[in-house]
């Protein structure tokens, strides 16, 4: 199970990497990749946690996505590592937030904004 934070990274589309001596374009499905965490630091906000998914390719090696969430419950960055060969086309990467952190139900999640914020405001 991984180990997170408030978020857990998604994977949507496909990448397409080319091959830096042969030119061959080869196509990785979303599905291939596996997410955990790997790392992260204490921060001057709180907690840092990165998110790593490699996959190892027959022809290109090792492939590496990672993304950063900082502080709790941002996505801060991602990171892509091909080694030589060429990015043509990423997945499309980020962070969703989870419904449930340390046992309990994330009340955020499913939050609806009120019909009148300004109304109850006022009555405050």
């Amino acid at each position: 199970m991984l180990r997170r934070g408030i978020m857990e990274p998604y994977t949507t589309g496909t990448a397409e990497i080319r091959h830096a001596t042969t030119g061959v374009v080869y196509e990785i499905e979303a599905d291939e990749l596996e997410w955990e965490q790997n790392g992260g630091d204490e921060r001057g906000m709180g907690p840092e946690y990165r998110y790593e998914a490699v996959v190892e390719h027959p022809q290109l090696g090792t492939l590496t996505w990672a993304l950063w969430e900082y502080p709790a419950g941002a996505y801060n960055r991602e990171d892509t590592d091909v080694g030589e060969h060429v990015i043509v086309t990423n997945f499309d990467l980020g962070l969703n937030h989870v419904r449930e952190y340390d046992g309990e139900d994330d009340l955020w999640v499913d939050y609806g904004v009120p019909d009148d914020p300004f109304a109850i405001y006022k009555d405050s």
